[in-house]
């Protein structure tokens, strides 16, 4: 457990150290609930919260006008042209 001191901002911010947020995996946009008790302050993160998509909401995402293409379409290899930087040697 570690301990540090923290001093209240202004504007009410705290601070929290990056050390006690990292053993914390505490990222930015973490939340974190507050609860008072007498003359002290408990913090407690929330369980991330789903996205509330599933796998099959995203079918149809990519839509792309046009015929629509066959697997051997998309996996046929693309011609590179002869002055193609990225050709290697066994591409000519």
């Amino acid at each position: 457990m570690k301990t540090a001191i923290l001093t209240l901002s202004s504007t009410g911010e705290l601070q929290i150290p990056r050390e006690i947020r990292e053993q914390l995996h505490w990222e930015a946009g973490t939340q974190l609930t507050l609860e008072t008790g007498s003359g002290s302050l408990t913090v407690r993160a929330l369980p991330p919260q789903p996205s509330g998509r599933r796998f099959a909401d995203l079918i149809g995402m990519l839509h792309r006008d046009g015929a629509v293409l066959t697997t051997d379409e998309i996996c046929r290899p693309v011609d590179l042209r002869e002055d193609d930087p990225y050709r290697t040697g066994d591409d000519r």
